[in-house]
């Protein structure tokens, strides 16, 4: 999750605001990271991808490009799943579920 908090944070305008919220339901533990100010529009499966070289990416985004590709291999190892969806202008929002601790 930190991984995702902060790629928010790093790609955020002045000004901008970003929410976490929590809910645990049928087995699984949803986490919601938004940012009104990061539109996914313009990130495709590559913002996932290993070693994709920040040259490729628009200026607000610097990096070697792992963080998110890390969040989601840890994600995925735990049964668990990792989406970014636009919603609205602007504003975009990071969707993990992952299995709730002895749920099995």
């Amino acid at each position: 999750m930190q991984y995702v908090i902060g790629f928010c944070t790093r790609t955020a305008r002045a000004g901008g605001r970003i929410w976490v919220a929590a809910t645990v339901e049928r087995g699984h533990v949803s986490l919601t990271i938004g940012s009104n100010s990061l539109s996914t529009i313009n990130f495709d499966d590559w913002l996932y991808g290993r070693y994709e070289r920040y040259e490729q990416r628009p200026s607000s985004v610097i990096g070697a490009g792992l963080g998110l590709a890390i969040a989601r291999a840890i994600i995925e190892l735990h049964g668990g799943q990792i989406l970014a969806a636009e919603k609205g202008e602007q504003m975009s929002e990071f969707l993990i579920a992952v299995p709730q601790a002895g749920s099995d």
